[in-house]
C-alpha cells in the first residue's frame, strides 16, 4: 500500500531544498494552499498531472517524490526532514 505520509514527507524535503513555501508550489499546480498542505500532510491524493507538475516544479524525479530511489540511503525519510528542519532554524538565526 502507498504511504501518503511518505510521500509528504519527501514533497516537504524538495519544497525546503527550493527554499519555496507552500503557497508557491500550489500555484504551479492550480491548487489552492490548503489542498496543498493536505497532499504534503498525507491526507489528500494527488492525480498523476500533479505529480509530473509537482516533480518539475520541485526539481525532483518522479521517481524521488514517489520512494522509488533514495539519494541518501544512510538516512531514513524522518531523518532527512529533521535535518532539513535544522538547517532551516539554522539558517533563520544566521539572519538575526
Amino acid at each position: 500500500m502507498f504511504d501518503y505520509v511518505e510521500f509528504g514527507n519527501r514533497m516537504f524535503i524538495a519544497r525546503m531544498r527550493k527554499n519555496m513555501k507552500q503557497h508557491e508550489v500550489a500555484k504551479a499546480l492550480s491548487l489552492a494552499q490548503s489542498s496543498y498542505s493536505e497532499i504534503e500532510s498525507g491526507k489528500r491524493e494527488i492525480n498523476l498531472t500533479q505529480l509530473f507538475t509537482l516533480a518539475d516544479a520541485l526539481d525532483v524525479s518522479v521517481n524521488y517524490l514517489l520512494g522509488l530511489n533514495n539519494t541518501s540511503s544512510q538516512f531514513s525519510e524522518s531523518d532527512l526532514l529533521k535535518i532539513e528542519e535544522y538547517k532551516m532554524f539554522l539558517l533563520s538565526q544566521k539572519h538575526k
